[in-house]
């Protein structure tokens, strides 16, 4: 019975790992977001600088969310990408309690507060992506 279970699994695992409904050159697209992200703080002098950059990198997302919409989503493609859109915006907006409501916020919160937000925006849209491209890649079609 563990033989059984044991070459189930190992035959589930190379199935998933091989089920890839072009999505690759997405993911691809991502990382390089990713890599452009991390020269480009390298490089940063500033706070400024800082949130530039990360709202650099939410765009690069919003452009392959985007792109997948466009590929996967043809017949809900524009509810799709107005709803993908009032997803980043919302998550935005809804992260202003979390990182200026608080209690023992000090003046500096608001700089402190105005990066979080944006970088919570930014990990929140590539999950959101992700998750996209993890269910497209499930799919038998």
């Amino acid at each position: 019975m563990k033989k059984i279970l044991f070459s189930f699994l190992i035959i589930f695992s190379l199935a998933n790992a091989n089920a890839d409904m072009g999505t690759a050159k997405y993911r691809d697209a991502l990382n390089k977001c990713d890599k452009n992200q991390e020269s480009q703080l390298n490089k940063v002098v500033s706070t400024n600088d800082i949130k530039k950059t990360v709202m650099d990198t939410s765009n690069c997302y919003i452009k392959v969310g985007n792109s997948v919409i466009k590929k996967y989503y043809s017949d809900t493609r524009e509810e799709t990408a107005k709803k993908f859109i009032d997803f980043a915006n919302s998550i935005y907006s809804a992260s202003f309690n979390v990182f200026s409501g608080p209690d023992e916020c000090y003046p500096e919160c608001g700089q402190i507060s105005e990066t979080m937000r944006m970088n919570m925006t930014e990990s929140y849209i590539k999950k959101y992506i992700l998750d996209m491209l993890d269910y497209i890649d499930t799919l038998d079609v």
